[in-house]
């Protein structure tokens, strides 16, 4: 098969892969297709970050594993925060549009984080619980990672803590990026009776971050050692058989 009908049988095979899953926050983020060439990047200038009473910047991060990641953080400093009664639920997240390739050796992506999450029930501490997932779309399909847990009032989630969340990037290796959206999620909900319940999170500097892993792959034996190898494993062979 030549050049040419190896490119047409993958337009076919490509055509054929269905619509792809978009997380709700991410309708709008715009398709990129990459050169094959370039790595994959994060757009952040598509993005479209949410946070009642805050706000989220979002910037790059350095080419990591053939990926320049993403960082959202809170540059106000300020807290996002949400009350109810009996219960209290607060989603802050963004999403935005991807352009390049993903390396063909590429595995994984790591997602770091560090926030800190509020809980109050009639204004004493209580626990609230929650809930991080990062989605990311590609030619050849989506792929996701997640973290969840509770934690009491003023508590320091940090993957440093509870460790990363790590993107399995096998499925969707050499595929051109179209789109992300990472979602956080805290709520707190009480027992018994209708209390005020209020739920807040802050989300320092060093907030949500999406980087490549590096990968190490090992060295290709050049054509001077694998004759060196052949030969030797000649000379045992005939020793052995001398020997029997």
């Amino acid at each position: 098969m030549d050049f040419v009908q190896r490119a047409k049988a993958l337009i076919k095979s490509s055509a054929k892969s269905g619509a792809l899953k978009i997380l709700p926050l991410a309708a709008a983020a715009a398709l990129s297709m990459g050169s094959g060439q370039a790595a994959a990047t994060f757009e952040t200038g598509s993005a479209f970050p949410f946070c009642p009473n805050g706000s989220l910047a979002l910037s790059n991060t350095p080419d990591t594993g053939g990926v320049v990641g993403l960082k959202i953080a809170n540059s106000s400093g300020g807290q996002c925060v949400d009350a109810g009664f009996g219960s209290a639920f607060i989603s802050v997240g963004a999403s935005g549009g991807g352009s390049g390739t993903f390396d063909a050796a590429l595995t994984q992506l790591a997602v770091t984080f560090d926030f800190t999450g509020f809980a109050t029930e009639n204004g004493l501490a209580t626990e609230f619980v929650w809930d991080l997932l990062v989605q990311l779309n590609t030619s050849a399909g989506s792929v996701s990672g997640g973290n969840s847990g509770g934690a009491p009032n003023g508590s320091v989630i940090s993957s440093a803590d509870v460790g990363a969340i790590l993107i399995d990037m096998t499925s969707v290796q050499g595929a051109d990026f179209q789109s992300w959206s990472v979602l956080l999620s805290l709520s707190a909900s009480a027992i018994e009776g209708e209390p005020t319940m209020v739920v807040a999170v802050q989300i320092p500097n060093n907030s949500i971050d999406i980087n490549g892993v590096q990968t190490t792959v090992d060295p290709v034996p050049e054509p001077g050692t694998l004759a060196l190898m052949f030969v030797g494993g000649v000379a045992y062979l005939v020793r052995r058989r001398m020997a029997s």
